[in-house]
Order: C-alpha cells, then sequence, then structure tokens
C-alpha cells in the first residue's frame, strides 16, 4: 500500500475516486508515522521533531517542508498501485488551478513512489473539494485511465501538461508547452498557411459552441497567445508586458478543452474542426 500526502481544502473525513483510489483525512498520528518522526513542533524558525529511526531526516524530496506541517498535508491518498497517483494528479490539476499536489509515496519498508513532476506554484491556495468535485474527479479519473493506454496523442498531451506543471522549470517554458497542447488539440493535421488565423478562429468557434463562451473575446486571447508564443520561439524570450495574464489565460482554456476531449475525443478530429469555421 502506498499512502501520498496532499492537501485540500475540504470537509469530508474520506472519499474514493475509484475502487484503488482512497482519500482520507491524516490526524497528526497518522502524519508522525508517515515521516518515521514524533513529538512533531512548530518552532520560530520551522519544525523540530524525534525521528523514530534515530536521526533527523525527513525525505519527502523538494516537498519535504510542505508535508510536514498539517496546514499543507491534510489528507493521504491511499493505492495499491502508484501509477494510479499520477493519474488522480492530472485530474486534480484538471478540475482547477492550485497549489494541490502529489509527489512522494510512501510504501512499505520505506520504499517511495514518485508521481510525475507536478506541482506548479505552492503559493497558490489549495484544491477544494466538494461532493461534487469528488464526482469529476471520479470521471475524469476513469477517462484518463482509459485514454493513457490506447491514445498516443493523450499519452503526449498528458505528459506535457503535467511536466509543465512542475515547479522547476522556467516561466517561458511552460508557456511554450502550454501552446503546444492547444495547436495539438486546435490544430490536428499540419496546415502550411494562416496558421495563426486557424488557431484563434477555432478556438473561438469552439469555446462559443460548447462553453457558450463570447466568440470575440476567445478570437482575442487566441490572437493574444499566438502572438506570445511567436514572441518567445523566435527571439528567445518574452516581450510582452501581458505574459503572466496571458499564460493564465491559455491554462483556463487547457483545462476545458482537455477535459472536454477526454469527454469526446471526435469534436477534435480535423473535419470537425474544419466545419467550425463554416458554422
Amino acid at each position: 500500500m502506498f499512502q501520498f500526502p496532499l492537501h485540500l481544502e475540504c470537509d469530508l473525513l474520506e472519499f474514493n475516486v475509484a475502487s484503488d483510489l482512497q482519500i482520507k483525512r491524516m490526524d497528526a498520528e497518522t502524519r508522525e508515522k508517515l515521516f518515521g518522526i514524533k513529538n512533531l513542533k512548530k518552532t520560530e524558525t520551522g519544525y523540530s521533531f524525534n525521528s523514530l529511526h534515530g536521526y533527523q531526516e525527513i525525505n519527502a524530496g523538494f516537498l519535504t517542508t510542505f508535508l510536514l506541517t498539517e496546514e499543507l498535508s491534510n489528507y493521504i491518498l491511499l493505492t495499491e498501485d502508484s501509477s494510479r497517483a499520477n493519474e488522480l494528479n492530472f485530474a486534480l490539476k484538471l478540475i482547477g488551478i492550485s497549489s494541490t499536489t502529489l509527489y512522494t509515496g510512501f510504501g512499505a519498508s520505506s520504499s517511495r513512489s514518485y508521481v510525475s513532476l507536478c506541482s506548479y506554484d505552492q503559493k497558490l491556495p489549495p484544491l477544494k473539494i466538494t461532493e461534487q468535485e469528488v464526482e469529476l474527479l471520479e470521471k475524469l479519473v476513469t477517462q484518463i485511465h482509459s485514454s493513457y493506454r490506447a491514445d498516443k496523442k493523450f499519452q503526449i498531451l498528458m505528459d506535457t501538461y503535467l511536466h509543465a506543471m512542475f515547479h522547476g522549470i522556467r516561466q517561458a517554458s511552460r508557456f511554450i508547452e502550454f501552446s503546444i497542447i492547444l495547436e495539438m488539440l486546435l490544430l490536428p493535421e499540419r496546415i502550411d498557411k494562416d496558421i495563426a488565423k486557424n488557431f484563434r478562429n477555432r478556438l473561438a468557434k469552439f469555446m462559443a459552441k460548447h462553453f457558450d463562451y463570447p466568440e470575440k473575446e476567445a478570437r482575442d486571447h487566441g490572437h493574444q497567445i499566438y502572438d506570445t508564443r511567436s514572441n518567445i520561439v523566435h527571439s528567445g524570450e518574452d516581450k510582452d508586458e501581458k505574459f503572466e495574464s496571458t499564460t493564465e489565460i491559455a491554462h483556463e482554456y487547457i483545462r476545458n478543452l482537455m477535459i472536454k476531449y477526454l469527454e469526446d475525443k471526435s469534436l477534435f478530429s480535423n473535419n470537425k474542426m474544419n466545419a467550425l469555421g463554416r458554422d
């Protein structure tokens, strides 16, 4: 059994995302046992504790200092299959932009299991989970599980998105990966001309049709995203004063489009995308 600590804003004592993915609220006793410590206390400079193994060392990767605290590791995922944690992590990142992440799984005999590089910004608030989000997580985890095994394009989309969430990459690199995901979804086949025009038009038409989103606003965002991508690719740096907001805009579109892709991949076929321009 692997145990993955995580941080949620949640009032539920426990819930299942799948038959092999159980999430429970973590108490102080579980936390100390998980990290192999006792007498955890907050100090002026951080935290003090006594190691159950005779030395003061806790290895949870770069998240060690976060996971020690109740505020940043108040729930725990229990699963027999550590690869399933990766699928849940992706689902968590799809339903909301947050600091919530899985990273280190604690198994038997002090073994460790690490999920894909997925953390993003720890300054963001944790993901809020209610019964409604639990239902969405159940649905997404099922779709992700089947898609990752049968859909090679989805494998690339998921891997690219998880890598873009890693806290250690440059902001510009994150944006380029975001733009790659959007192009994979909106431009499923090679286009030799008017790429930027097709990109923003398809984004606008798709969002208006499937999300009732203002078409003009989405088209303007598409123009903004593609221009920022071109600036980075061709100059090697971002020259846009709105870079941070553009990144947030691109991220929101990706989350919505990826969820829709998992629901119905046929919507992203080249024929369907071409038909949007004729609507």
